[in-house]
């Protein structure tokens, strides 16, 4: 008889940044509800971003009106909330060189001026179909499985 765990059945999905392995791990509810929250700072970071004139902005108790420097710490923000939604979907893989976070990885190419925000949309929102093609393959496989089910 084959046995079949549930906590074992996540089939984790490999990631690479800049050679350094990492690999989605489970999601549930409680980092879940984490993601969506930091998916939602990104989202109103990036409409700060596109606006024509920025909103002066707190900082510190100063307030900042230069239009650059508003940007530039809005892209700092934007940075770090990527870090800490890539650290809350992925873990080191093993074997994949270290304990390093992907925060810790993309703030470096961040500094090194080898990464930008659209990169890192289209990575996440890659990683994202990844995600859900490997759950439609689940579900198909397993409609597919000609066993007989009890009714």
């Amino acid at each position: 008889m084959t046995r079949i765990a549930i906590e074992s059945a996540f089939e984790p999905i490999e990631v690479d940044f800049w050679g350094v392995l990492f690999e989605t791990r489970a999601m549930p509810r409680s980092r879940a509800r984490k993601a969506r929250k930091l998916g939602r700072h990104i989202q109103e970071l990036v409409v700060a971003g596109n606006a024509p004139v920025p909103e002066p902005i707190e900082v510190g108790g100063k307030t900042i009106t230069d239009p650059d420097e508003i940007a530039e710490h809005n892209e700092e923000k934007l940075i770090a909330r990527y870090g800490e939604l890539f650290d809350l979907k992925l873990q080191p893989a093993a074997g994949g060189g270290g304990r390093r976070k992907p925060s810790t990885v993309l703030l470096k190419k961040w500094e090194e001026d080898k990464l930008t925000g659209a990169q890192l949309a289209s990575f996440l929102s890659k990683l994202g179909i990844a995600e859900r093609q490997q759950m439609i393959d689940d579900v198909e496989a397993f409609a597919a499985d000609p066993v007989e089910r009890p009714t």
